[in-house]
This record gives C-alpha cells, sequence and structure tokens, in this order.
C-alpha cells in the first residue's frame, strides 16, 4: 500500500508521455472553457472541452482534484489543498490539451478586496487654476476635476461623484481661503474643504435657483457670485454670511437668465455676460446695485454671445465674443474690434483671455487655436498645424508662473487635455492616462486571442486596449459606419466584427474593414443589436430580425417576423434563443419557431435584455423590469430579484459566468455576484467604491477579474477593471507548484503608518504619499490582498493603481474613505490607533511570513511623529508593542522607516528574530521628484524583483552616494541579530532568508535603462543632449524623464530632507517607432558644481525604475545660494518658531535678514537679535547655527515672512554696494 502513489504517479507520468509524443501529429486545438478555471477548495466546478475527436481522456495530476463524468462536459471536484493543478485531455486521435486550475481559499470574491481601475475620458478640459503656492494645477474637466503636480503636469487625483461630487461634468471652480475649492457642476455647487469632506448646494437646500452652475467666483468679501448658462436661473450671490440673492430678468437689470460668463469689477461689483447663442450682451451691476447693459443696439459690442472677459489693467475691458471677435472697451468708454478681418486674430470666436503680463494679450478661440497680440500690436497664432496643440478649440488659459501657459482644449466630440507651454517655446502634451476611451457611456467588451480588450462605446466608436497598455482609436472617418457600437464578437481569424446603429462592419487581421448593409448583403436591417457566433456561422440580430451569415459569406434568408432581436446564443442542438421585442424565441435546429413569454411560460417580464448559456445546457435571461430569470435544461423555470435575493435591481443588463461556476449580473443599480452555493455579494458606489452603478457590459480577465463598462447614468461611467488580488495571477508565473501552494495557503500581515508631516518642501505631502501608497502596490504586486494589509494613514482618499481615483479599500483608519464620503472629517494618528493596528495584527494569528511593519513620514531623534504637532511614538513604545506582539504569535517581524533621523531608533527596536531597517542613520534621510526618489522607493523595487531584504537593503545602500549630494550623506542602517549595533558584520543572517511574500523571481514588466549620455564638464547656460534606451520585457513604457539634482537644489533643503525648491525634470521624448531611444536637452547650468543627471521611466501600471546617474561638471561659475532651514510653511498660536542655518564655507561671511508682512526689514548678528534695517548697514552674522528661535503668540503679525542669507567673501567692505559678490538664499513662511 505505501507504494501505491507512487505508482499511480507513474502510471499517470507514463500515459502523459506517451500521449505528448503524438503532439506532433495533432491536428486540432482543444479549447477549453473556462480558460483558466479557478476553483475554491473542496468545490467543484463544470468543465468543457472542444476540438476533440472520439473518445475523450481527463487525467487531473496526482492530488490535484478528481474528475466526474464523461466525454466533453465533466465536473471537476477541488482538492482540499489550494494550489496550482494540471489537468490534461486526450482523445483517441492523439489530440492532447492541457488546462491550469487555480484552487483557492474561500472567498475570494469579497468586498474588501476589491481593486478597481478606472479608465474615462476626461480631456474636455473647461477651467484651470493653480494654486496659491503654485505648487497644484488644478483641471475642470466634463468627468471630474483633476488635481496635478504643477512643476511636471503629473496626475495626482480626480474628484468624482464618487468624492461628493453633485456631478462629474465640472463647468467652473474657485479656491477659497482655507485650502479648500468651490465647484460649480451641472448638478450643483460643491464646497471642498482642506480636510477633504465637502457640502452640497443645490436648489432643494439652498437659495440656489437651479442646480447648473456654469461660473462660480468671488466677491472679495468673502461671498460668491453663481451663474448658469444652460439651466436658466440666472445669478445667484451667495453672501459671506450664508444667506442668498437671485437676480434674473424680472428683478433686476439682467438681460437673460442665461450668465456664460462672470468677472467682479474692483469696486465691488460685477460683470455678467450672458449666453452664447444668441445671447444677450454684456450687464454690469455696479456695487450700489444699479445695472447698465451693453449689447448690439445700444454699443459697439460685435456679438451679444459673451463667452470671455478680462480686466485691461487701465480700467477698461476685453471682452470674448461667441460670434463677433474681440472686444476692447477702453476706460474711456471708446470701442476697439477685432476680427479676423482686421487683425491676425484666427477665429470669430473668442473663448478665453489671459494678459501677458508685458502689455499684451493671449487669446483662446473656438476653432482657431492660441493668438498672442504683443503690446505692439503684433499677433502670433498656433495651432495644429505649426505647432504640438492637438486640438483648436481653446477653453482655459492660465499663467503658470514661470513664464508659460497652461492651456484647456478640446469638446464632446474630440477632447485633447492639458498643454504647457513652457517658456522656451517648447510644447508639452499631457494625454490623460487613460484617455484612450473615447467616450465614457460603454456599451459592449471583447478581449481577442493576444490578450487584447476592445471598447465599443456609445457615441465614440471603437477603442482597442493593447495588452502592453497602448490605445488606437476607430470611428467612422477610420472604417466604422457609426460611432454607435453596440455589440463585438471575434471573426475567429484574429479580426472582429462590429455592431453598429449604421451597419455591420467586419474588421479584418490585416486591418482591412467590410461593411454590411441591407444593400449588400442578408441584413434585414442596419440597426444591430446583437451578435453571435458558432461552427454555422454568424448569426445577427437587428431592429428587423435575425440573419446568418454562412462561413463560406453567403447569407441565408430565415424568414423570420421582422422584430428587434436584442440578445441571442445558441444551444448545443444547433438552436437559436433571441430575446425578442414580446419576450423569448427559440429557433429549433429545423427552423421552427417556440416562442415564450409571461402567459405561457416561467418568463417573469416581456421586456428581455440579455442571455447567457448556463453551461449546463440551460439559459440565464435578465429582464427589464423582473430581474434574473433562469430556464434549467429539463425546462423548470427559476427567477431571482429583489424580493426573494439580494440583487440590487429588477433591472438586468448583462451577465456572464466566472471562472468559478458562479455568475455576474450588471444591473442599474450596481454589480452582483452569485456564487455556485446561492452566496451573493454586491458592488456599488456606496459598499464597494465601484464608479458607477449603471452597469452596461461585462467581460472576464481570465484570472478572476473582470472589465466593467459602466453607463454616465450610473455615475461616473467608463470602463473599469475590478479584481481582487493577485495571488493566481503570480501562480501562473511562478517556477514551481510549492511556491503557487504558498501563495494560496500562506497567512500573511503588513501595517503601513502614514502620518500628516509636519515641515516644509516642494510638494512634500505628495512625496510622503507616494512612498507609502509605493509601498502597499509592492505588496500587492508581490500577492498580498487588501485584507493582509492594515494602513493607517491621516489621509483616507489615497489611489494605489494610479489611476487618479479614490481606492477606498485601501485606508483601514483612522477614518476610512466611506467614512470620508459620509462626512466624517479626517484626524491625524495616535498612539492608540498604532495599537490598534497591532491588535489587527495578531488577530491574524500564525503567519507563514514575518509580520512587516512600514513607518513613512517624519521622525525626531528616537522618536515617530504621529502628527505635526506632539503625538509622537518613543522607540521604547513601539519596541514594546513589537515584543507583545511576538510574545503573542511568535511571528517573526520586519520593520523599514523611511525618516529622517530613524537610525536612531534601531538599538531601541531591536530584538530576536527582527529585521530594523531605517533610511538613514541618527541625521537626515533625502527624497526627490515626488518621493521617486528616496531609500524606501528604491528598497520595495528591489523587493518587488525578488530580492531578500538583506541584499535589497545593500544595493540601495550601495547605490545612494552614487547620486552625489546630499545623497552621498545618507546611510541607511539594518540589523537583525537582535543586539542593536547595526551594520555589523554579524547583521545579515535573518534578512537574507527573508524576501517579500516568498522569494520567487522578477515580476513581468522590468524595465531596463541604459544611459547613452556620459560624463562630461558642461559651460554655464550650455545646452546638453541628453538620451537614454529603454526597454520592457512585458507591458509598456508609459514614459521617460531625466532628474536633474542641480547644486542648489541639492543645498535648497529641508530639515526634513525635501527640497525646497522643484528639482529640475526634462521630459524625454522618442520618435523611434519602437520607443526605445528617448531624449531631450538640458540647459539650467548656472552654478558651479556636480549636475546628477538620473534616468527615470515608468511603466503602464504606475512602476518606475531608476538608471545608474550620469555626472555633469561645472567647474567654473558662481556658488550657488543656501537658503536657512524652516521647518513649517505656516506657523499658528502656540508653535515655535526656529531658524537654523546651513554650515559656512571657508572663506565666507553670511548676514541674516527678516521681512515682516508689511515691508519691515529687520537684521540680525545673533539669536534673536532683531535690528531695523537702515538701508546701508549689515551686522555680520555673529551667533551659532540657530538665528530665531520665538514662540507664535497673538502679538506677532499675521502674513507673509521672508528670510533672507547672504554670503560674501571674508574682507568684502560694503556688501551692499557689490550685488556680484552675493550668494544669496530666500525662503518664505507664514503666520495665520
Amino acid at each position: 500500500m505505501a507504494i501505491q502513489p507512487f505508482t499511480f504517479y507513474m502510471r499517470h507520468s507514463i500515459l502523459l508521455l506517451f500521449w505528448l509524443l503524438w503532439i506532433s501529429a495533432a491536428q486540432a486545438e482543444l479549447v477549453f472553457t473556462p480558460q483558466a478555471p479557478i476553483v475554491e477548495v473542496d468545490k467543484q466546478i463544470t468543465l468543457s472541452v472542444s476540438g476533440t475527436s472520439g473518445e475523450i481522456t481527463w487525467s487531473p495530476s496526482p492530488q490535484g482534484g478528481q474528475i466526474q463524468g464523461k466525454g466533453n462536459q465533466v465536473t471537476y471536484i477541488a482538492p482540499s489543498l489550494a494550489g496550482f493543478y494540471v489537468l490534461t485531455v486526450f482523445d483517441s486521435k492523439g489530440n492532447v490539451g492541457v488546462v491550469k486550475i487555480t484552487v483557492t481559499l474561500a472567498e475570494t470574491i469579497s468586498l474588501e478586496n476589491a481593486n478597481w481601475e478606472v479608465f474615462t475620458n476626461r480631456s474636455y478640459i473647461r477651467a484651470l487654476v493653480l494654486s496659491e503656492e503654485g505648487q497644484t494645477l488644478w483641471v475642470a474637466t466634463a468627468g471630474g476635476l483633476e488635481q496635478r503636480e504643477a512643476q511636471t503636469g503629473e496626475l495626482k487625483k480626480v474628484l468624482t461623484n464618487l468624492d461628493g461630487l453633485p456631478s462629474n461634468s465640472v463647468n467652473s471652480f474657485v479656491t477659497d481661503e482655507n485650502g479648500g475649492l468651490w465647484i460649480g457642476t451641472a448638478g450643483g455647487l460643491y464646497h471642498r474643504y482642506a480636510q477633504g469632506t465637502g457640502e452640497v448646494f443645490n436648489k432643494g437646500n439652498s437659495g440656489l435657483p437651479n442646480n447648473h452652475v456654469s461660473s462660480v467666483i468671488k466677491d472679495g468679501q468673502g461671498g460668491l457670485w453663481v451663474g448658469a448658462n444652460e439651466a436658466g436661473f440666472g445669478l445667484a450671490h451667495r453672501h459671506a454670511d450664508g444667506t442668498w440673492e437671485v437676480f434674473n430678468k424680472d428683478n433686476s437689470g439682467m438681460p437673460s437668465n442665461n450668465v456664460s460668463f462672470l468677472m467682479t469689477d474692483v469696486q465691488g461689483g460685477v460683470w455678467v455676460g450672458t449666453g452664447k447663442f444668441p445671447g444677450h450682451g454684456l450687464a454690469h451691476r455696479r456695487a450700489d446695485g444699479s445695472w447698465e447693459l451693453f449689447n448690439q443696439n445700444n454699443s459697439k459690442l460685435p456679438n451679444n454671445g459673451i463667452v470671455s472677459l478680462l480686466k485691461d489693467g487701465h480700467g477698461g475691458l476685453w471682452i470674448g465674443t461667441w460670434y463677433g471677435g474681440l472686444a476692447h472697451r477702453h476706460a474711456d468708454g471708446n470701442w476697439e474690434i477685432f476680427n479676423q478681418d482686421n487683425s491676425g486674430l484666427p477665429d470669430k470666436s473668442v473663448t478665453s483671455l489671459l494678459d501677458d503680463g508685458r502689455g499684451g494679450l493671449w487669446v483662446g478661440t473656438g476653432e482657431g487655436g492660441l493668438a498672442h497680440r504683443h503690446a505692439d500690436g503684433r499677433w502670433d497664432v498656433f495651432n495644429q498645424e505649426n505647432s504640438d496643440i492637438p486640438h483648436n478649440q481653446i477653453n482655459s488659459i492660465l499663467a503658470d508662473g514661470l513664464g508659460g501657459l497652461w492651456i484647456g482644449t478640446g469638446n464632446f466630440e474630440a477632447g485633447s487635455g492639458v498643454i504647457h507651454y513652457h517658456a522656451d517655446g517648447t510644447w508639452e502634451v499631457f494625454k490623460q492616462t487613460h484617455a484612450g476611451l473615447p467616450d465614457n457611456d460603454v456599451t459592449t467588451i471583447l478581449t481577442d486571442a493576444l490578450g487584447d480588450i476592445w471598447v465599443g462605446t456609445y457615441n465614440g466608436g471603437l477603442a482597442h486596449l493593447t495588452a502592453n497598455g497602448a490605445w488606437e482609436l476607430f470611428d467612422k472617418n477610420t472604417g466604422l459606419p457609426s460611432n454607435q457600437v453596440n455589440s463585438l464578437i471575434s471573426d475567429g481569424f484574429g479580426g472582429l466584427w462590429i455592431g453598429t446603429n449604421e451597419g455591420l462592419a467586419r474588421r479584418h487581421a490585416d486591418g482591412r474593414w467590410e461593411i454590411f448593409n441591407p444593400g449588400n448583403s442578408g441584413l434585414p436591417d442596419t440597426d444591430i443589436y446583437s451578435l453571435f457566433a458558432d461552427d454555422t456561422g454568424l448569426w445577427v440580430g437587428t431592429k428587423g430580425g435575425l440573419a446568418h451569415q454562412n462561413p463560406d459569406g453567403t447569407w441565408e434568408n430565415l424568414g423570420l417576423p421582422s422584430v428587434g432581436v436584442y440578445s441571442l446564443i445558441t444551444d448545443a442542438q444547433k438552436g437559436v434563443w433571441m430575446a425578442v421585442d414580446d419576450g423569448l424565441v427559440h429557433l429549433n435546429a429545423d427552423r421552427t419557431l417556440e416562442p415564450f413569454n409571461k402567459d405561457n411560460s416561467g418568463l417573469p417580464d416581456n421586456w428581455v435584455t440579455f442571455l447567457l448559456d448556463d453551461g449546463l445546457g440551460g439559459i440565464w435571461i435578465g429582464t427589464k423590469e423582473s430581474g434574473l430569470a433562469r430556464r434549467k435544461t429539463n425546462g423548470t423555470w427559476e427567477v431571482f430579484n429583489t424580493s426573494n435575493s439580494e440583487l440590487p435591481s429588477n433591472r438586468v443588463n448583462t451577465i456572464i459566468k466566472d471562472d468559478q461556476g458562479g455568475i455576474w449580473v450588471g444591473t442599474d443599480q450596481g454589480l452582483a455576484h452569485r456564487n455556485p452555493n446561492s452566496a451573493w455579494v454586491i458592488f456599488n458606489n456606496s459598499n464597494a467604491g465601484a464608479p458607477a452603478n449603471w452597469v452596461n457590459t461585462l467581460l472576464s480577465d481570465n484570472h478572476g477579474g473582470i472589465w466593467v463598462g459602466t453607463s454616465l447614468e450610473g455615475g461616473l461611467g467608463g470602463l473599469s477593471h475590478l479584481t481582487f488580488g493577485q495571488k493566481s495571477a503570480l501562480c501562473t508565473q511562478v517556477n514551481t507548484t510549492e511556491e503557487c501552494n504558498a501563495l494560496l495557503n500562506d497567512k500573511r500581515a503588513a501595517i503601513i503608518i502614514h502620518p500628516r508631516g509636519q515641515g516644509r518642501g516642494y510638494n512634500q505631502a505628495f512625496s510622503i504619499e507616494f512612498m507609502a501608497t509605493h509601498a502597499y502596490r509592492t505588496l500587492q504586486a508581490r500577492g498580498y490582498d487588501n485584507d493582509e494589509i492594515y494602513f493607517l494613514s491621516y489621509k483616507p482618499d489615497v489611489d494605489i493603481n494610479g489611476d487618479g481615483m479614490v481606492d477606498r479599500n485601501v485606508v483601514d483608519g483612522p477614518i476610512t474613505a466611506f467614512d470620508l464620503v459620509g462626512g466624517t472629517s479626517p484626524r491625524d494618528l495616535t498612539r492608540a490607533d498604532v495599537l490598534k493596528s497591532f491588535d489587527w495584527a495578531k488577530q491574524q494569528g500564525k503567519l507563514g511570513h514575518p509580520l512587516l511593519l512600514i513607518f513613512v513620514d517624519h521622525a525626531l531623534t528616537g522618536k515617530l511623529r504621529l502628527d505635526p504637532f506632539n503625538e509622537i511614538l518613543t522607540a521604547q513604545d513601539l519596541g514594546n508593542m513589537l515584543t507583545d506582539y511576538q510574545q503573542a504569535t511568535d511571528n517573526q517581524v520586519a520593520v523599514v522607516l523611511e525618516a529622517c533621523h530613524t537610525g536612531s531608533l534601531v538599538s531601541g527596536l531591536a530584538g530576536p528574530n527582527r529585521v530594523i531597517i531605517s533610511s538613514t542613520a541618527e541625521d537626515l534621510a533625502y527624497y526627490d521628484n515626488l518621493g521617486t526618489f528616496s531609500f524606501s522607493k528604491f528598497f520595495f523595487d528591489n523587493l518587488r524583483r525578488g530580492d531578500n531584504f538583506f541584499n535589497a537593503f545593500q544595493t540601495v545602500k550601495d547605490k545612494l552616494p552614487t547620486y552625489g549630494h546630499p545623497f552621498n550623506q545618507q546611510v541607511p542602517q539594518l540589523d537583525d541579530d537582535g543586539d542593536g549595533q547595526a551594520n555589523s558584520s554579524r547583521d545579515g543572517r535573518l534578512a537574507r532568508k527573508i524576501c517579500l511574500n516568498g522569494c520567487f523571481g522578477a515580476l513581468s514588466g522590468e524595465i531596463t535603462l541604459e544611459a547613452e549620455t556620459v560624463p562630461s564638464t558642461v559651460t554655464v547656460g550650455q545646452t546638453v543632449s541628453i538620451a537614454v534606451r529603454a526597454g520592457i520585457t512585458e507591458g509598456s513604457i508609459k514614459r521617460v524623464w531625466a532628474l536633474v539634482i542641480t547644486p542648489e537644489a541639492a543645498k535648497q533643503r529641508s530639515e526634513e530632507g525635501f527640497s525646497l525648491i522643484p528639482t529640475p525634470v526634462v521630459k524625454l521624448h522618442t520618435a523611434d517607432n519602437h520607443r526605445v531611444r528617448w531624449q531631450g536637452s538640458f540647459s539650467g547650468f548656472r552654478y558651479k558644481g556636480e549636475y546628477v543627471v538620473t534616468f527615470m521611466a515608468e511603466d503602464d501600471e504606475g512602476f518606475i525604475t531608476a538608471a545608474q546617474p550620469v555626472v555633469m561638471t561645472l567647474p567654473e561659475g558662481p556658488e550657488a545660494p543656501a537658503v536657512a532651514a524652516i521647518a513649517q510653511t505656516a506657523y499658528h498660536d502656540g508653535d515655535m518658531f526656529k531658524v537654523k542655518l546651513p554650515p559656512l564655507p571657508n572663506g565666507q561671511v553670511q548676514y541674516v535678514g527678516v521681512a515682516l508682512p508689511d515691508g519691515t526689514i529687520f537684521v540680525l548678528a545673533d539669536l534673536n537679535g532683531f535690528t531695523p534695517f537702515d538701508g546701508a548697514n549689515l551686522p555680520v552674522w555673529q551667533g551659532s547655527e540657530v538665528a530665531i528661535e520665538v514662540p507664535i503668540s497673538a502679538g506677532i503679525p499675521r502674513g507673509e515672512y521672508t528670510i533672507y542669507l547672504l554670503r560674501v567673501p571674508v574682507g568684502l567692505e560694503q556688501p551692499i554696494a557689490h550685488p556680484e559678490q552675493w550668494v544669496l538664499g530666500v525662503n518664505t513662511f507664514k503666520v495665520e
């Protein structure tokens, strides 16, 4: 008996080998359904195979489950152990096929582990606003409000209805005085507070007379002016005290209730532009309440449609009209008109205006592109033909603060996004990450043999998303008969059949198009509703009945009634099931018809929306008003509706089978999953972060996830990819069954702590958030599910996958994203919150891997900051928590600390079975490029590649010095022998045994970078070409850039190691069709020193790779200025204000000054030694490194302060008179 398993295994192997010898002679390819089965332990799933001939044998691998049944369709019963199993099928003709079955633990589909990647089109740009500090660009689009990083244009977040907006159509917005936003949408006015919560104002709960807000501006007195151009409510004034006042043509001097543009005057009044077409002129409500009106009848206004306004700075007004060009009403009342006949204005529609700051004017037009009228009257025009502007409709123009422009373009038919016109004359187009989707109303989805996704839309044509992330679009201008795509199906030869409302199209594999309509085929109508293919040919459901094309291309006239066929499938008996106007019809193989309706069957509704083969000889039936029905093989009926099941709505739009024997059901109130045991899980806006509730279409991704096409009627609209973790997908990539079994069976747990930071630095909060979310994303990529990660963050609304949308199932405390939408304000972390995370970790029990604890933010010597004020976690506190956890669980622990001074905690945290890693020693850690340039980013990249903890640590430790100053001062620490002495020869033994969720190798999609640029010596102002070669094993490279750490960026650092100024980023471009060679240029050589160039690339999943740096040296030139270090950007009563001076180079003396908000300047010679500056005498600084240390109190003036640090050579007399010798550093802060 002991040798029976071995005998069985040998017999199985010999049989398999015997049949494999015949593979070369096999003629048929065996096709399995499902293609990649997934089944829970001890559960069963139906499997089928096609392409066989003769007798069929199903042979599972040893201990890999059981088979019940015979023939082409069998039942597979999974074993009790999760893992990766192989099932072999062979027939009597020598055909052999293998299907890989993933057996998972229970509850693989859950709300908590749902991850949504959202693809929407937001390329119709309506308005642009730059934040007060110039670090954030806000972009109003037809699909939400974007938050972008102002230097690079990188998308950080998209606010939508899921975040509280009353509508995703954002028309106008302004910032408030507290860091929040007033947002005008098609569904009302929304006030988003700085902490992330918000309040909706609409017709029902406020004085707003209608919900469609087209324009919103501040009144200069703490209130708002609000207008609309479609709803016709006129003008509303929300006063600072919250009261409302409404002006319309019946109660005021307004000529129309349609408001297209608003602008305040300098006296407290408001200018009101009315309408586009026909328009009713320009109204002015003076501060005293009186009105004046300008139109074509009483003035020289060339057109009554007013769409843009701008003060001319001299008491006059620039007026952009819808159809009459540009008007200038001077302060003296004279008019000047500019049009296509008398000027360089390229179009009669003037949509946006901006002062160029030099006496000239930037003019955006409706169809003519961007025009620049110089102060001397010259005109320049930029359009699609002579520049990189992708669209000639310019909707918004905004100064970037650096001499360039941000430009918003596009319309509903052809959006194109945001453009950055740099001061040096170069153009940069920001194509939305997921903008390949031409329309947000998705009707149908298909995957092809290459793994590509095809997306049909209601009004935008057909989109093709390749497996490597590239988009390709087809519309009526490129082959389609119409932009309304109703159905898609493969033609079986690498091409597609496409059903539209204007005919049937076939796109062949070689790119050729064929169009079929009633005039050239057997189609009874041009409006194609449904398609289905079987071995008898193509079935086509139309508005006028059913058509059939034979495999030889001939059409068969079925002589059926002229009725709409909305969905169709075939059955094993060569029959066809059709959803028609008045129920369900079965076309038998002998071409006889059998109708089913409410009266003669169990069909609950005669309006049938969708049909699906249940895989067991029956059919699933979706209805419009009566839920989901199932007709079984034996003819009995089963009905599921909102009364007798958890189905969220009785309107069923679509149904698909999953890979586990269950079904997915798309309704108008969310997405439902029913497993084989009849248990339901519902996904919608409220409980799972679904982007929209109205689900039109579904498609399996063959890895346990699904593609979801949604409608604008249900919220955001567009295309989404819903997944439940990476374990199943990783099982197809690992080398051994043992590694797969460990992925599926081992328990794991991780805690990420992400407090709100204190201090200053260029977009410091973005940087810290990136490092925390990058760690989370890396854990996901290596197989951690959401319920295996406890994310403790002060910021509930984080984005993990980089689509800009909030990932609502990620943050576990103290406030979740669902709490935030519900109105709960975010708060800072406390020690109790950290204890709660350890309680969660204890509940996970014995783990197969060490508990991973990650901290990302700020630290002091021997302690971690949990908020910007007084809440701290000492090394002793955290050490005690680790000890308590290990005593309770006997698990190993790995701690990764990303913050300054964290090396000072190592001795207090060290202990048995612990790996303690800090990003630096007892001094600063350094960060750049919004956190993509940091210890933790590089460290987790190495873990993602499969390195063990020690090798990942050592690689980064050795790499940091190559990036030059200041990174060469940072020395990461590792202790794993418990003695508290980091980086000793005894350390590394435990860390070498630990990998992130197993030591399986690198994941697919690794980017390689090879710099063509070589180290060199440069001169001041020189332009240097830089280039890199980039490759990727799988997927696509989304973007490539070069980070240039200049001498001034290296010097100007905050006390937390962040750059105080934006480090230069060079966007690289490729003209190579293979996207291998990327190039650009850099000319910012100003100060003496090293310029460290690091090439970086991002893949289509958001992972970033950095190359080895290239150093260019400027040997001669001025010294880069140093700045005084200030801990915070803003101070409040009770804060301690402290200014620290950086080290003084030999041969220099320094002078310290401070400018108050009222312009008064004080100079200092020692600590707090404020002396009024007399304009001539500067006392030399005689103190230590601390120049100012004072508590903020009520007596200190509020406003913006400036700290000056002037350094000159020793011995220079009267430094004020020698500015050519200055090295002047400037820093600012506010007292609020």
